[in-house]
C-alpha cells in the first residue's frame, strides 16, 4: 500500500511537470475570437477599444481539472500602431501559472483593403507547483520541493487580412523556460491559421477557416471548422480538432458593444473519453 501511495505521489509530479509545459500557452475552444492571446499582431486591430473575458473549464466531471481564465484589452493608436494588455491563469491540481503580457502592432498597407500586422509580445510567466498539496497517508511520504519561479515572456506574429480572408502566424513564448525538478527541453510552440468569408447574401457570411499548433516537444494538432454569422448578430459554429474534440459554440451579440459566446468540446480522444463529460468555454467581449 505504502508503495502504491509512493508511485502516485511520483505520478502527480510528473504529470504536473510535463503538464505546465504543454500548457504554457492558452489552449480556449473558442480562441479565434481571442487571438491577441497567442498572436500579438492582433492587438488593436478591431475598431476601437475592446475587453475581452474568458473562462474555460476543460474535463468536466473530472476532480481537479484544468480551469483557464483570461482578461485582455486592446485599443488602436493612430493608424497603424495597436496596444494590448492581457493577463492569463490556469491552475491544474497542484500547479497555478499566472502570465500577464502587454502586445504591440504595427500595420503595413500591403495593397487596397489588404493590411499585414506584425505584433511583439513581452511579460511575465509566474509558475507555482504545491506539492505539499498532495494528500497521503504515507508515514514515510515522498517529497518535493514546491516550484514557485517568475520567467519572462516574448513572443512575436504576423496577421494578414482583408476582408475575405485572413491569415495567421505566431510563437507568443520564444524564451526558453528552465523549469525547476525538470529534465524535459523546454520546446517553442508555433500557431499557424488562416480562414476565408464567403457572403452568401446580405444577412448570412459563411467562414471556413483551419488552424494547427505546432509543438516542438509535443503532438502537433490540427484544427478544421467553420462558422455562420447571421444578420450581424448571431454566429454559430462547429469545429474539428483531429483526434481530440469535436466543438460547437455559438455567440450573440446582445446589444451593439457587448458580445457573449458559450462552446462546449465533445471528446473524441480515448485516452480521456470515458473519464470526463466534456471541455465548457465562455467569453465575453465589449467594444468601448
Amino acid at each position: 500500500m505504502i508503495k502504491n501511495i509512493k508511485l502516485i505521489c511520483i505520478a502527480v509530479f510528473l504529470l504536473s511537470t510535463v503538464y505546465v509545459k504543454a500548457q504554457q500557452d492558452p489552449d480556449f475552444s473558442l480562441y479565434n475570437y481571442n487571438m491577441n492571446l497567442l498572436n500579438p499582431a492582433y492587438a488593436g486591430t478591431e475598431e476601437g477599444k475592446g475587453v475581452t473575458l474568458a473562462y474555460r473549464r476543460q474535463w468536466l466531471g473530472l476532480p481537479d481539472a484544468p480551469r483557464y481564465i483570461s482578461a485582455s484589452y486592446s485599443q488602436g493608436i493612430g493608424e497603424k500602431i495597436g496596444l494590448g494588455i492581457s493577463i492569463f491563469n490556469n491552475e491544474f491540481a497542484i500547479t497555478n501559472r499566472t502570465v500577464i503580457t502587454s502586445d504591440f502592432s504595427y500595420k503595413l498597407k500591403i495593397s487596397g483593403a489588404t493590411n499585414l500586422f506584425l505584433g511583439l509580445k513581452a511579460g511575465v510567466n509566474i509558475l507555482n507547483i504545491n506539492y505539499s498539496q498532495l494528500q497521503t497517508t504515507d508515514p514515510d511520504p515522498v517529497s518535493f520541493e514546491n516550484i514557485n519561479e517568475v520567467t519572462l515572456v516574448g513572443g512575436v506574429g504576423a496577421y494578414l487580412v482583408n476582408p475575405k480572408y485572413y491569415i495567421s502566424i505566431s510563437t507568443p513564448q520564444f524564451l526558453k523556460e528552465n523549469i525547476e525538478n525538470s529534465t524535459e527541453p523546454d520546446g517553442i510552440n508555433f500557431y499557424v491559421g488562416a480562414g476565408y468569408h464567403f457572403t452568401l447574401s446580405d444577412n448570412f457570411i459563411l467562414s471556413p477557416r483551419a488552424f494547427a499548433r505546432l509543438l516542438e516537444d509535443f503532438e502537433n494538432t490540427f484544427d478544421i471548422g467553420a462558422s455562420l454569422d447571421m444578420y450581424d448578430r448571431f454566429t454559430f459554429g462547429v469545429n474539428h480538432r483531429f483526434d481530440r474534440m469535436v466543438t460547437t459554440y455559438g455567440l450573440v451579440k446582445i446589444f451593439e458593444p457587448m458580445t457573449i459566446g458559450l462552446s462546449y468540446d465533445f471528446i473524441t480522444s480515448e485516452f480521456t473519453r470515458a473519464d470526463t463529460d466534456g471541455s465548457l468555454d465562455f467569453i465575453l467581449k465589449y467594444n468601448l
